[in-house]
């Protein structure tokens, strides 16, 4: 009667665990709200140094598949280019990206191609205003700031 009332209790904490990544936090949606539409970082405010491209948000996280093992949870898919990696013929990697809980990390992974479904890259995230945040990795500091579009008429 122990061991069965075990495996119960055991089984349904592991469930419950898979349940807290299947909903937002009120302060992952907060960050999901505020990273939205193209970013740049710059080298001495000129040249551009990344870029990224918020595109669609998932409503719920998109649990990612490998057969029937789930490898992470998607929050939304970019567009991700740096000067370390950079697609030639596209100029961009199309990717998956996740926030952590504690809204402190952001990983992007490959969406396609070989390396498909594999993390790209981690960075540490920290979100200054709407319209501008600093990931982190290795020393590295990359400012992004919001692209705003300019539309002109003649």
């Amino acid at each position: 009667m122990k061991k069965a009332l075990f495996i119960i209790v055991a089984v349904l904490l592991v469930f419950s665990a898979c349940d807290e990544d299947r909903e937002y936090s009120d302060e992952q949606r907060n960050t999901l709200d505020k990273l939205n539409g193209n970013y740049h970082a710059y080298v001495d405010n000129e040249v551009i140094l990344a870029v990224i491209s918020f595109m669609a948000r998932h409503e719920m996280p998109l649990p990612i598949y490998d057969g029937n093992k789930i490898l992470f949870y998607g929050h939304g898919e970019c567009f991700f280019s740096d000067s370390e990696y950079f697609i030639p013929e596209k100029g961009y990697i199309p990717c998956y990206y996740s926030i952590s809980k504690n809204i402190d990390i952001i990983y992007f992974y490959y969406k396609g191609g070989e390396n498909s479904k594999s993390l790209l890259r981690e960075y540490g995230l920290y979100i200054e205003n709407d319209d501008v945040f600093t990931l982190k990795d290795n020393g590295r500091l990359l400012r992004f700031e919001k692209v705003k579009q300019y539309w002109y008429s003649y």
